[in-house]
């Protein structure tokens, strides 16, 4: 019998799973890409447990910096898609200004008292995401300034099942 546990997948996972790539200033460009592993599905729930009862949206934290440290514009967006192992193209979800994350901290993202506002904030208008093994989350930015992996964060909370 198959079983779930929780993960986390993140810009510090492994690099067999996940690759990070500088975006390219006023292009939408993937800076983001994580590969389900072998034998394995995952499932991202558009719908995250709040302290008063369960809100539709995803709970990610990102904290997105330049090569000087500094905060990316909250005008930027992320588009968040999803890509088959046979596809030329990612299928697009939903892209989602980056104001509601670019204002707190990670930790304050964290905090129960702040997910309500960014669970709000991104809703991505399907049930959930499923991929299967080969299949990938792919998330792509729109700026007008380059990110810098050594300096910025992401994480998302999944389920396994393997």
């Amino acid at each position: 019998m198959a079983r779930s546990r929780n993960i986390t997948i993140s810009s510090e996972n492994s690099s067999d799973v996940v690759t990070l790539t500088a975006n390219i200033a006023n292009v939408r460009t993937e800076i983001f890409r994580y590969k389900v592993p072998k034998g394995s599905t995952i499932t991202i729930p558009n719908a995250t447990e709040l302290k008063n009862g369960i809100a539709k949206g995803v709970h990610f934290i990102t904290e997105l910096k330049d090569v000087s440290n500094n905060k990316i514009p909250g005008g930027s967006k992320l588009v968040f898609g999803v890509l088959g192992p046979a596809d030329e193209f990612e299928t697009n979800l939903r892209a989602l200004p980056y104001s509601p994350w670019r204002q707190l901290s990670t930790d304050q993202q964290r905090n129960d008292d702040y997910k309500t506002q960014l669970v709000a904030a991104a809703d991505l208008n399907v049930p959930g995401i499923t991929l299967r093994e080969g299949e990938m989350l792919v998330i792509s930015l729109i700026s007008t300034t380059a990110i810098n992996w050594n300096n910025s964060y992401f994480e998302i909370m999944a389920q396994e099942l393997n």
